[in-house]
């Protein structure tokens, strides 16, 4: 025996079983010895299991039919019999569905993954392969869904029911339930959100997605903002690095929905519990939103218009992950500042101009600054002068009409007729903040340096230049040498802002 031991490791000669603990341990030292991660590791682990319980079904002496089947050979029976088991992609894939559906059963997983309904149902899902069964999400996680109907909620909506009763499906109104059950609900959410980086890729889709129904359902009272940390954690959750290249547009899809609703409740330009669960979401998942797939995204945001209107309309939810990809300070700038009123449009990659009259409109043009600080260069207008347009080099950055992209807002912020014709050029290049003050018929060039935590949007909050650092570069009805490096970077000949078509 030991000598058949050396020349077969992993078979013995006693039973015709394959001894899985020794299979076991030879793929551990193959995957250290090749570097493997867990998820490799796995795979291969896996896929041996399959060949040698094919092995088994094969070499099963028919006089040994009192002995207890190889692990695995009872599963794969069925194919067995037919005669091949395909190991290619597409049957990676069914394998990994069948996993899913061991774990959570076949509604949770279409529900998680956002899979249509087979027209096979009956029979998809036959001779299921052994799952590794994750104890904790076994005892914890399906206990909490029997107890407060989870997979109920997620039955009521078939995802593969070709929306032929989306007009008559709807949410639970959990803002009818008792206190009790809310908080019931509630619980649900924070347990599993707590644990939900420990799961595999199809729980922590389930988990971002009853979460989000949840929230929808009414579990959290209006008002209350305990809801946005647990869905931004469980986004997070969702950028491991171990998910099937299969389900990448499912998971990017959902995680673009997730951040539709975290924006809706999240403020751009003030810093606040909201706006950091956003950050901390959105900088997790960006590399998995250029999968995104509109038609995942109508899957995934089914059900929830009631609950959060236009924020998860297709458009607006591929909107808020193009904004995420392209991680471009100014265009985040120009929906903040709208935000606050502001009636703001923008010129070409780094200038933005805020129309409107200002009684101090450097001030104005310093808020919008602050608005897109994490630029490395960054301009910006604030009002017009009647002589506006004479400095703008043509074809430059601060050209106006189609090249720019306007939100507006109502001018919350406008000044008396004392401001009519008054502008201002702020320009923000770390550390450096070089401002053009024209309040009176002579332009004023000052330069700040701003060092440590203060920055532009620190001064504008401030309401003043007072906690900068002032630079000297003599008359200051002149420009100073860096004032013209910096226009120079803008592409501009001069300060004056562009007349810009109302």
């Amino acid at each position: 025996m030991r000598m058949v031991d050396r020349l077969v490791p992993g078979v013995t000669a006693v039973t015709p079983h394959a001894r899985y603990y020794a299979l076991h341990g030879l793929v551990a030292a193959h995957a250290e010895a090749g570097g493997l991660d867990a998820s490799a590791a796995r795979t291969l682990l896996r896929r041996a299991e399959v060949a040698l319980a094919a092995v088994s079904f094969a070499h099963h002496p028919e006089g040994l039919e009192w002995l207890p089947r190889a692990h695995g050979v009872d599963a794969m029976a069925g194919r067995l019999r037919a005669g091949v088991v395909p190991v290619g992609d597409d049957a990676g894939w069914e394998r990994y569905l069948d996993e899913c559906a061991g774990r959570l059963g076949h509604p949770l997983t279409r529900f998680a993954l956002g899979l249509p309904l087979p027209a096979d149902d009956d029979k998809h899902f036959q001779d299921l392969l052994p799952v590794s069964w994750d104890e904790r999400f076994t005892d914890d996680v399906e206990a909490g869904l029997d107890e407060d109907d989870a997979e109920d909620l997620a039955a009521e909506h078939d995802p593969g029911a070709g929306r032929s009763g989306a007009d008559t499906a709807a949410l639970p109104d959990l803002r009818q339930a008792d206190r009790e059950v809310r908080r019931r609900y509630r619980r649900l959410v924070e347990r599993v959100v707590a644990f939900a980086s420990e799961l595999a890729p199809p729980e922590r889709m389930l988990v971002v997605r009853l979460t989000l129904w949840i929230v929808a359902a009414g579990a959290w009272p209006p008002g209350d903002k305990g809801w946005p940390p647990l869905l931004s954690r469980a986004v997070c959750a969702l950028g491991g690095k171990d998910l099937p290249a299969r389900i990448e547009p499912q998971v990017g899809s959902l995680a673009a929905v997730a951040l539709a609703v975290l924006r809706s409740h999240a403020p751009r330009y003030e810093t606040t519990p909201e706006t950091l669960a956003f950050n901390e979401a959105s900088g997790a998942v960006r590399h998995l939103l250029a999968s995104v797939d509109p038609a995942y995204v109508a899957e995934y945001t089914a059900l929830l218009d009631t609950a959060f209107g236009p924020a998860v309309d297709r458009a607006a939810v591929l909107d808020v992950a193009s904004d995420v990809v392209s991680d471009d300070p100014l265009a985040d700038a120009v929906w903040s500042l709208a935000e606050k009123g502001r009636d703001v449009h923008r010129h070409g990659a780094s200038l933005l101009h805020v129309t409107g009259r200002f009684s101090n409109p450097a001030l104005v043009a310093l808020e919008a600054v602050g608005a897109a600080e994490d630029a490395p260069l960054v301009g910006a207008w604030a009002g017009s002068g009647p002589d506006s347009g004479a400095d703008a080099a043509p074809g430059s950055d601060s050209g106006s009409g189609s090249d720019s992209d306007a939100v507006s807002g109502p001018d919350v912020v406008s000044g008396s007729d004392s401001g009519a014709g008054a502008w201002a050029l702020v320009v923000w290049r770390r550390p450096d903040l070089v401002v053009v003050d024209a309040r009176r018929a002579v332009p004023l060039w000052r330069h700040y340096r701003l060092t440590g935590l203060v920055g532009p949007r620190a001064l504008a909050a401030q309401r003043g230049f007072g906690s900068a650092a002032s630079v000297s570069h003599g008359p200051r009805n002149q420009p100073f040498e860096l004032a013209r490096d910096v226009l120079s970077d803008l592409s501009l000949t001069g300060p004056r802002p562009p007349r810009c078509e109302p």
